[in-house]
This record gives structure tokens, sequence and C-alpha cells, in this order.
């Protein structure tokens, strides 16, 4: 039963004498009653103040019902985001969706969900206790990327709503399982709606959209996920649309998301975005009202507060006659009816996940399909005189850039801890074990005062000899007495985002040492210093180099030495406290080592691109080049004429410089995951054959988009940009040829009718390789603005060489229909274009086209 207030119907019920009378008893564990009934039934026993409790994201226990402590935070992007134990790390969101293959994205949510419940069955726990080892997962990012200066576009699959939907509808079914009682997992959407970016004014900014941008682009994967995968919760983003907050919209929430679409799940906040009702958005006066204004518009979970969560205000809202407690009832039916689905009050033997084993997590099989995702996420952008595949038997190889060797690069954001990472420096020497390969940074990311990298646990070791350092933590100021915990650490980044991560531990009142090596792979003049408060010190070979008054300087290091290395935090205010140990290279010096290696080299490889400290939450970019010093190395590598290659690791397009579009050799590798190394080795050296098509437009200049604070889709993505792309979406090259023939569609058919569309394949190359096929649809004849075409259609194959096969699409009504001005999806009569090939129509000359003529008269085939 859908109803606003559930609690007065149930009470109308029990008062009619349909329903016993409830008791504080067990009843809600009885699991021959329906969940709706348990949870009801449950609801009815709470007090005001329980019930509120259990509606914010660290709901805590319920001690006299035996319901325990819940936390619904967690991510899971491309690998469960844990922090003390190993899990599978896929390539990053875009990546994946490179791959245009929906099968495989299904079998990676199966793989993330399994190894979910597998830790959360097995008791793996991180230091939080209980932080991330739930089974609700905010994930995954369903915004579209429209523009390439967002740095949270790497989280998305791209810029398409089409191969969005696709990708977003396999990994939810792969999050939340198929069983008919039990979720396997819960998947929250985000971030709803219309919003990507500018993050620098998240918590401010409001977006203005008008209707046709709103259904036509930013709405039909929300209503995909929904309507198809039958995703269970939805988050609501930070900003406002249109004068409203995202999460205080009636209109978006009741209206839209639950009376229109039919949604049945909660609805949690972007962490913090109550507050900024208030706060930033000033919409209302204060946290109170901030509270009731998204309870009442549908907010059934508050995600994150400060000392105090806006939530916790609401029984006090009831208390003053401000608000409704059926709405509080309303809230906390919805969240713990999903711990319910999640078979969290059911006996362990009726909930078939909970026999997951803890040899999922991290398994053979796991990293095999890691492996296989990072190879499908590759993009060919270019093969110059088919300089690649490179033979294994070259005799010297140079790999070069600040992306070669680095781990962190791999993983991007809201990332697990992989077992065995593989650099592209690693992936080449293990895959060519008897070919020279010498290696040099040649640059760091950006060339900036203050910018350094985390320093990498594979340059650490303890005292012991372990990688990473001793971390040993005290319960004084002074470092006085046996530490209280002794453990190794992988590498220094501590904040104070959780508290002391023991609970022996008060802030304010320990201190903390990490000792141990640090050995850098070349020589050079280093900056090796800390950003820590409140105090410490930092010592190298047991002399002082850096403390909170005084600034590290460029040191002298020598390639493969290890020098002993202390770092001191004391934490002796309560205002917070935070440590990180980094380093950068001095520029000049690298540059110097990058020209040595390239003298000797046969070929070359450039590893340069982004990072997620450059892109990421709260990090946008300001234009789309790659940084100066990056483009600086480039050039003086191709001084050289040697062959080069150039690998792009990154989440977003770049813009390449004519001189540096000169490398004979473009692969886009994404941030390709835990084997991303290995995979761009294998594609190198012709062990694996690229297929991946670009999920989003690669553009010339910054110039090229409009503003970035716009959002209308005027001049856009591939649907609307009026310029000549520099690579298109949907482009990727192969080491083979496909070619297209026998294109089969219908001469006509009835406005509301589907449409069968055949076309023949073939390999007519000398390999074997994977081809995605796309296809696309032109409306000829619309009555409104409509895109230049579409994307409705894709189907990633395997062909041998000389194999030829048949591709059947099905085009339902909906893909042919354009949208009317009354906002309803409609079929009119009138001639489309059917356009079917590896790439997108005018820029791949494989494809083929034809003409479908649609008779009869209009039909409306969805309208909300």
């Amino acid at each position: 039963m859908k109803v606003k207030y559930p609690s007065l119907i149930l009470g109308l019920l029990m008062f009619s004498g349909c329903v016993e009378r409830i008791t504080i008893d067990n009843t809600y564990l009885d699991t021959k009653l329906s969940f709706e009934e348990r949870t009801w039934n449950l609801i009815h026993q709470m007090t005001l103040e329980e019930k509120v409790s259990q509606i914010r994201h660290d709901a805590p226990a319920v001690e006299r019902f035996g319901i325990p402590a819940y936390n619904y935070m967690n991510e899971c992007l491309h690998g469960v985001a844990v922090a003390d134990t190993y899990a599978t790390v896929f390539p990053q969101s875009i990546g994946m969706a490179a791959s245009f293959n929906e099968p495989l994205m299904l079998k990676v949510g199966n793989a993330i969900s399994e190894e979910a419940r597998a830790m959360h069955h097995n008791d793996v726990r991180n230091a939080e206790e209980g932080y991330l080892i739930g089974l609700s997962f905010f994930s995954p990012n369903i915004n579209l990327f429209r523009d390439p200066r967002w740095g949270r576009g790497q989280e998305t699959y791209g810029e398409d709503p089409y191969l969005t939907s696709r990708m977003g509808v396999s990994f939810v079914k792969g999050l939340q399982g198929d069983h008919p009682r039990y979720f396997k997992t819960i998947s929250t959407v985000k971030h709803y709606v219309v919003h990507s970016g500018p993050e620098a004014l998240r918590h401010e900014f409001n977006t203005i959209s008008n209707e046709r941008d709103f259904w036509e682009t930013y709405m039909p994967h929300y209503i995909a996920t929904i309507k198809e995968a039958g995703v269970y919760s939805v988050m609501c983003a930070y900003s406002a649309l249109n004068g409203e907050s995202c999460c205080g919209s009636e209109y978006l929430l009741d209206d839209m998301l639950r009376r229109r679409l039919g949604f049945e799940g909660f609805v949690v906040t972007d962490c913090g975005a109550v507050i900024d009702i208030a706060d930033n958005h000033q919409f209302t006066e204060n946290w109170m009202d901030a509270a009731i204004l998204a309870l009442e518009t549908g907010v059934d979970l508050n995600c994150g507060g400060s000392m105090q969560f806006p939530y916790d205000f609401l029984d006090e809202a009831v208390e003053q006659g401000k608000l409704n407690e059926a709405l509080i009832d309303t809230a906390a039916y919805r969240v713990l009816l999903a711990r319910m689905k999640l078979g969290m009050f059911d006996p362990p033997e009726m909930v078939p996940y909970t026999s997951i084993p803890k040899s999922a997590i991290d398994s053979p099989e796991h990293k095999d399909l890691a492996l296989q995702m990072a190879r499908e996420s590759m993009v060919l952008l270019k093969n110059k005189d088919d300089i690649l595949p490179l033979s294994k038997d070259i005799g010297t190889i140079a790999v070069i850039g600040p992306n070669a060797e680095d781990h962190r690069v791999l993983y991007a954001n809201y990332n697990g801890i992989p077992s065995q990472p593989v650099s592209v420096l690693e992936g080449i020497r293990e895959l060519i074990p008897d070919t020279k390969v010498l290696y040099s940074k040649g640059c760091e990311l950006i060339d900036e005062d203050g910018f350094a990298t985390p320093t990498p646990k594979r340059y650490l070791r303890t005292p012991e000899g372990e990688v990473g350092l001793r971390a040993s933590y005290w319960a004084n100021t002074d470092f006085s007495g046996e530490p209280a915990h002794v453990r190794v650490e992988s590498q220094v980044m501590f904040w104070d985002e959780f508290g002391p991560p023991f609970d022996d531990l008060e802030t304010g009142k320990f201190c903390v040492r990490w000792e141990g090596t640090v050995t850098y792979p070349e020589s050079g003049r280093i900056l090796l210093g800390a950003h820590a408060f409140p105090e410490f010190s930092l010592s190298l070979d047991g002399q002082l180099i850096a403390t909170q008054e005084d600034e590290p300087e460029y040191l002298e290091f020598v390639g493969g030495r290890a020098y002993e290395i202390r770092l001191d935090l004391v934490c002796n205010e309560h205002e917070g406290f935070m440590a990180a140990l980094g380093q950068a290279y001095d520029n000049a010096v690298l540059l110097e080592n990058a020209e040595k290696v390239v003298a000797e080299a046969d070929a070359v490889v450039l590893v340069m691109g982004l990072s997620h400290l450059l892109e990421e939450e709260s990090n946008d970019r300001e234009d789309i080049d790659l940084p100066p010093i990056q483009q600086k190395l480039i050039k003086t590598v191709l001084a050289k004429n040697k062959p080069t290659i150039l690998v792009l690791i990154s989440g977003a397009p770049t813009a390449f410089d004519e001189e540096y579009l000169k490398t004979d050799a473009i692969l886009q590798a994404w941030y390709p995951g835990q084997s991303g190394g290995t995979a761009v080795a294998e594609v190198l050296f012709g062990e694996y054959n690229p297929a991946g098509r670009l999920p989003v437009t690669f553009y010339h200049s910054t110039a090229d988009l409009p503003d970035y604070h716009d959002y209308s889709m005027e001049n856009r993505t591939y649907k609307y940009f009026e310029g000549d792309p520099l690579y298109p979406f949907g482009y990727g090259l192969s080491y083979t040829r496909f070619k297209y023939n026998d294109l089969k569609v219908p001469a006509k058919i009835e406005a509301g009718e589907s449409a069968r569309i055949e076309v023949s394949v073939k390999n007519s190359g000398a390999l074997a390789g994977d081809e995605v096929v796309q296809l696309y649809v032109k409306d000829r004849e619309a009555s409104v603005r409509v895109p230049r075409f579409s994307l409705q259609g894709m189907q990633r194959i395997y062909l041998e060489a000389g194999e030829t096969r048949t591709v059947y699409f099905d085009l339902k009504p909906l893909q042919m229909a354009v949208l009317n001005n009354d906002m309803g999806w409609e079929v009119e009569p009138g001639d489309l274009t059917i356009y079917v090939g590896g790439g997108q129509p005018g820029f791949d000359d494989g494809v083929v086209e034809k003409r479908l003529r649609i008779t009869g008269v209009p039909v409306v085939v969805q309208k909300f």
C-alpha cells in the first residue's frame, strides 16, 4: 500500500479490528508476516525519539527491540570502498562505460555485491568499527557528464543518457541481485537531479534547466534505473534546481519521484545537504525548519551533520506542533523496511547471501574480472602507420611520466584498496621481462609551488622491513611510556573526519609517530614534507627537516638508497588533526633524467594525464588542457624523434596541443583499476586488441565549450555540439578492421510499433578482436528540436579474423520518439534514418544507413 501517511491507515485498520492491537514484543521478527507488516509493527511500538534516531545515516541501536546500530553510508562506485581490508578495485565508472558492455557491467555489479556481503557477514571491519561495513551503498553516480571540466565526471557513465541508462541499469541489478525476497545490497543512484558542477559552488548553486533539457537529457537514466532496475534508494543533490532545493522540493521528490515514477524505496540526502538548505541556500531560517522542509517533501534519511544532525530536531518540531509525527513514521518505515528486505532481521539461514564466504573478497575470479574490464575500457585514439602493437623484441624501451609508476592513480576516487595493484611500468616489465625497460618520472603532475603527491607505500618500509611505516599511538601528548597501539600503515594519510582511530584515544590528548625508511626510485632534488597540524616534526636520517613553523627545502636524494624517516604528530588541541606525508621532485632534474633515458631508448611510452589530486570532489578544472609541465615533457621527448606512444590516465577528456598531437599513438586508459598496468601493457604489445569507445566527446580546446555554469544543452555533447570534435563520442580504434553489410530496416511501421534491425558484421582484418556495434537514430521530420542523432543501441561482440555475424536490435517505440511540447515522448509520422556501425555517423567510414518510414497518427508512448 502506497500512502503518504501509512501510520494513520494502520491506526484505522487497528480500530476497525482488521489488525490486532500490537504490544511491545518481537512480532517484527515473525518471518510468517510480510516485511511491510513487520516493519509497521515495529514503527507502531517505537517512541518518537527512537523513530527520529533511525532516520539519520548512522542510526544507533534500539536495544529494547534488539535492533543493532547501522550505518547507511558506504560507496562502491567501482569496488567496495573500505579502509583496512583489501577489495577488488575495478576501473573507475567512466572507464567501465567505455567498454560499452552491459553484460560485463552486470558481472562487475555482482562481484562487488558479493564482496560486500562477504565483508558484512564475515566480520571484516575497518578502523572505524562499523563505518563502512553495511549493505547499502551510495552508488552509482548517474549524473550526466555534460562538461569535461567537471571534476566528478569520472564517477559517471559519460555524456549520453542512453549509455548511462544501460550501464546504470546493469550495475544496479548486479548490486541488488535478483532474489524474490531479499536484496543482495541496496543501491543508491545519485545525485538527483540535474547536477554536474560547479563543485566549488555545489552547496549553494541554483541550477537553471528548461523542461526540454530536463526530460530529454537529465532524467532518462533516473527513469530507467527506477523502472527497469528497481533501484531502492535515491540521493538528492546539494544544489537547487530552478529555485528549489533538490533535497527540499515537493515537485522533485514527492510529485515526480514517488507519484509519477512510482519509486518505492527511500530517499537519502547528499551528506550535509539539509544543512545547506538553511546555511547556504537560505531557504529556511534554521536547521529545524530545513529538516521539516526536507522531511515534508520526501527525504527519508538525513546523511551528514556536524556535532548534531538537522533531523535530530524533528522530535522537538513535533512537540512544538510544527510537524505531523506521521511523516516521521513514514520515513522510519521506509528505511527500516529496507533493512528488512536486506534480511537483517531474519535468521541467517533464510538469507541466501549470508553464506557467501570470506574467500569471495579479492578472489581470483574477481581479479580476472577487474583485468577484463580494464582491457575492455582501453580506447585507442591514434595509431599512426600501425605503430601499435609494439614488438616484444624491441631493444630498449623508455617508460616516462608522472603516472607511469604510480599505483594510487589507478584507483581514482571512492575506491577500495587492492592487494596486488599493477602500475603501467610494472605491467610493461612483467610482460616483456627480457627487454631493457628504462624509467623516469619526467615531471610531476603539475608545476606548482606547494603541490606534492602522497608518498607511495612502495617507497616506505618499517624498521622491520614491512611495506609502509610503523605507526605508534600514545594516549598522551609527550610520547611518554609505552605506546597504547602499534600497527603498520601503508601511507601517512590521517585526518579527523571520524575522530581518533582507537576508542581509548581522545582528540586533543594523543600523539602518533610514524617511522621507517623511504627509498626513491630515481635520484634528484626532492621536496619531502608533511602537511600536518596542530603540531608536528619531520626528521630524515636523524636530522629535523620540517615543523609546523618551518617549511621544508629541496634535498638531494640518491635513487635506490634507504633514508630513515620519522614523522611525529602531537594532537594537543580539540579543533582537529591531520597528517599527510608527500614529496615533489624538482621538475628540472626530472626532465634531465627523462632526456637521458630517451637517448638510450628505441621507443618511448609516455604515461601522462590527471589524477584524483587534480579532479575530484571540489576540484573542477578551469581548462581541459594537460598541465603545462606535462606538455613541456611531451614536446621535449618528441624532439628526440623516437617512436612515441602517449598513454593518458585520467577521468576526463583532455585537449591536445597540435605539437603533442604528433605522438605516434594515443591510448586513453582512464583510471583503470588494480590491473590497469597489465591491461595497458597487453594493448601496447598486442596481447589484447583494444575496442573501447569514448563515452564522452574530446574537444579541441576549452574555447569550444559553453559557459560552465550554463546547464542548457545547446552546443553540448555529441547530440548538440556544433563544432568538429577532436575525437567524437563512440570513437575508438582496433588492430583489425570490420565491415558492415546487409543492413535490414523495415520500410515502414505504424507509429507505436517496434522495429527489428539487422546488420551483418565481418572481421575483415587479420586479427581477432571485439567490435562495438552502435545504432544511432536521426529524426528527419520532427516537429520539435531534436538531437543531431542519438545512440539507441549497442552490442559488444567478439569476432575471429574473417568471421561474420548478424547482429540484431529491437528498436522500441520510445527509442523512436521525440519529446513533444507537452513533455511527452511521442512517435510522430515521418522519416527516420537508422545508422549502424562501429562509431558515430560522420566520423566512421564503415557506418551503414537506411531510412525507416513511420506512418499513422502520432502516439504518446511515455509521459509522467
